[in-house]
């Protein structure tokens, strides 16, 4: 996913590199189709493919899941990993006529100090996918659904792992949803970024080494984290000034020393603390001239 204005991170490539040679003597790959609905171990971490509903009813949109679980102090990444680091990739399986959608990513956190920060998960999460099915489906009495997943975990080293995970479920006029994975997926779309009210205004200003973002909100926010959606964009590891105003808050973002060229627009997601974070997207402009 990158941007206008961008180019690789060379600094994160080299530094997931490094970390990659340093962690590939303990990767444990899966050597085995897992069963149906197993979950399939990694060193440090395991993924099972889960559906929110005991059936696949015909023409109705389906959720999957990747549940991802870490040892602790272990994480994996988010869409944009950050200073290091990828987020994990899936390569899909499925009868024709199906389609799996794009991962829906929930909030991340910003993991690390110093000069390398991340955006990642700990210890558990649950990306979900949105898969639409065909209506009717044909002669299929079930569905299998496969997935080839790709990932990194990561502490002080990173270990790339990668397992085939399945989930076979039966075809029916009507599903039903048992209360563990109810209380699975309420608890992942929880934590995912919310669309910013339409009474939002979000804008940016290109000044110097600085990008200055300004999200309106109708009141007085006190404190705010961005999450930048593009790689490259601004530096990780700077602090993120916030300045209140009456309406919002005003934060200054240090611009990426791997920058090259203009950016038009800062994507990402915008926190005010308390877990919850909007998606923003604000076209950048530039200061008015000084008159001397």
């Amino acid at each position: 996913m990158r941007g206008e204005g961008m180019k690789r991170n060379s600094h994160r490539g080299q530094t997931a590199s490094s970390l990659l040679l340093l962690g590939v003597a303990a990767v444990l790959a899966v050597r085995l189709p897992t069963p149906s609905g197993a979950r399939a171990a990694a060193a440090h971490s395991s993924v099972k493919l889960v559906a929110e509903t005991n059936a696949v009813v015909p023409g109705r949109r389906l959720w999957l899941g990747l549940e991802f679980r870490m040892d602790s102090g272990w994480h994996i990444y988010w869409v944009n990993a950050g200073d290091s680091g990828e987020p994990p990739t899936v390569t899909w399986q499925m009868p024709k006529g199906f389609a799996a959608g794009t991962i829906e990513w929930p909030v991340p956190q910003r993991l690390g100090q110093g000069a390398i920060v991340d955006y990642g998960y700990e210890n558990h999460v649950l990306l979900l996918v949105p898969v639409s099915t065909p209506a009717p489906a044909g002669r299929l009495s079930d569905v299998q659904f496969a997935a080839r997943v790709e990932w990194l975990a990561c502490k002080e080293v990173c270990v790339p792992a990668r397992a085939s995970v399945r989930l076979d479920l039966p075809v029916s006029s009507r599903a039903t949803v048992s209360p563990a994975m109810r209380a699975l997926f309420a608890g992942a779309r929880a934590r995912l970024p919310r669309p910013a009210p339409r009474s939002w205004h979000a804008a940016a200003s290109d000044e110097g080494d600085d990008f200055v973002l300004t999200i309106e909100t109708g009141k007085r926010e006190r404190t705010a984290t961005f999450f930048p959606l593009v790689p490259d964009q601004i530096r990780n590891s700077a602090p993120q000034a916030a300045h209140p105003t009456s309406g919002g808050v005003r934060l200054t973002l240090r611009k990426s020393d791997l920058l090259v060229g203009r950016v038009k627009w800062l994507r990402g997601l915008i926190s005010f603390g308390g877990g919850a974070a909007y998606a923003v997207a604000a076209p950048v402009g530039h200061p008015p001239r000084r008159v001397k």
